[in-house]
């Protein structure tokens, strides 16, 4: 009876504990050109990026949900916003090996693209760099 109750408490973990979390602190530049002026604006950017399993979340982008794909390089992360792509996208991909991040998204316009980079820490359990 032990034995079969230990294996169910140990299949419970596994089945409430996320298979695949991950945090980045990422900080870097922003660089964009206003529609209305045309000048390009420079901006730095701060993004605290969380990944469970295949979906990511960028605090400060509420209701954005990106997929996830991974290979040996990189995390790339992806996202639409509105029915298929109508209103914008946003791509974003972390370097596993420099931490290094490229971005590039538009909104309403694929003309008003913008881009990023910059340089992503991985946070540990603890909530440090």
């Amino acid at each position: 009876m032990n034995r079969v109750l230990f294996f169910i408490v140990i299949a419970l973990v596994f089945l409430t504990a996320p298979a695949f979390a991950i945090e980045f602190k990422c900080e870097g530049q922003e660089k964009g050109i206003n529609s209305m002026t045309g000048k390009e604006r420079v901006l730095p950017v701060t993004y605290h990026i969380e990944i469970i399993d295949d979906q990511a979340t960028l605090e400060g982008l509420d209701n954005v949900i990106f997929n996830v794909d991974e290979n040996d390089d990189a995390y790339i992360l992806k996202a639409k916003l509105g029915n298929h792509k109508l209103m914008g996208e946003f791509g974003f991909e972390i370097n596993k090996h420099t931490g290094d991040f490229t971005g590039e998204s538009w909104l309403l316009s694929r003309e008003n693209v913008v881009t990023r980079a910059g340089k992503c820490e991985r946070i540990d359990e603890s909530g440090k760099p």
